[in-house]
C-alpha cells in the first residue's frame, strides 16, 4: 500500500511538472483528469488511515500531518472549483505533495544519512552566516567610504553609493556573477590602482569565506 501511495506521490509530480501555460484546452482536461485522480487516492489514503489507526495515531505523526493538510487543501480545492486557482495558499499546498513523498524513502539507510547531513549543515551554516554578513557589512562600509560617487558606476545596477547597494554588489562579487564586469568598472571610475583593492576584496569575501562553506559541509556529512 506505502509503495502504491509513493508511485502516486511520483505521477503527481510528473502531472504537476507537465503543466505549461498556451496549451490547449485538451492538454489541460486530461491534467487536471489527473489532478482529480491523485486527489482522490489521497483523500481514500486519509479515510483508511484514520480507521485502521484512529485520529489521534494520525495527527500525532508529523508525516501524517504533512499528508492531512495536502488532503484538506485539496477537498477545498474540489470544492472550490476553478475559484480554487485564484488563491494563492492552495497552490502551494499542491507543491506539498512532493514533501510527502519523502516519507516513502525514510526506510532507506542511505536518506537517512543524507539527511541527517543536511539537517547538520543547516545548524552549523548558521554560525557562517552571521561571519559572513560581517565581512560583507565591513567591506561594504568600505567600499562606501572609498568608492562612494566615484566616476558613473551609479548607472550600471552595481556600485557602492549607498549601504544596500554595496551590499548586493559584493554578494554579487562572491557568486562569480558579473564579478570581472563589476571589477572593470571600478577601474573605469576610480582608476587602475583600485584593482588591487578589488582583488584583495574578491579574495577575502568570496574565495575564502565560500570554501569554509564546504568545509562546514563537509564536517557535517563526515
Amino acid at each position: 500500500f506505502g509503495r502504491t501511495v509513493l508511485f502516486v506521490i511520483v505521477m503527481n509530480t510528473v502531472s504537476m511538472a507537465a503543466n505549461s501555460y498556451g496549451m490547449g484546452d485538451a492538454y489541460y482536461e486530461v491534467l487536471d483528469g489527473f489532478e482529480l485522480t491523485f486527489t482522490i487516492v489521497f483523500i481514500v489514503e486519509f479515510v483508511i488511515k484514520h480507521l485502521a489507526y484512529g485520529p489521534e495515531w494520525y495527527w500525532s505523526n508529523r508525516w501524517n500531518i504533512i499528508d492531512g493538510i495536502i488532503v484538506i487543501s485539496g477537498v477545498l480545492e474540489l470544492s472550490m472549483g476553478s475559484g480554487a486557482d485564484g488563491v494563492a495558499l492552495l497552490r502551494m499546498l499542491r507543491v506539498m505533495r512532493i514533501l510527502a513523498g519523502l516519507k516513502g524513502l525514510r526506510q532507506y539507510r542511505a536518506f537517512q544519512t543524507v539527511f541527517r547531513a543536511v539537517i547538520n549543515g543547516v545548524v552549523r551554516i548558521g554560525s557562517f552566516c552571521l561571519v559572513f554578513f560581517l565581512f560583507i557589512t565591513v567591506f561594504a562600509i568600505l567600499g562606501m567610504q572609498l568608492f562612494g560617487g566615484s566616476g558613473d558606476m551609479n548607472v550600471h545596477r552595481s556600485h557602492f553609493d549607498n549601504f544596500g547597494t554595496a551590499v548586493m554588489t559584493l554578494f554579487i562579487m562572491c557568486t562569480g556573477e558579473n564579478t570581472f564586469t563589476v571589477g572593470w568598472d571600478l577601474m573605469q571610475a576610480t582608476g587602475e590602482s583600485s584593482s588591487v583593492i578589488y582583488v584583495i576584496v574578491w579574495s577575502l569575501v568570496s574565495t575564502s569565506l565560500l570554501a569554509l562553506v564546504l568545509g562546514v559541509l563537509i564536517e557535517a556529512a563526515s
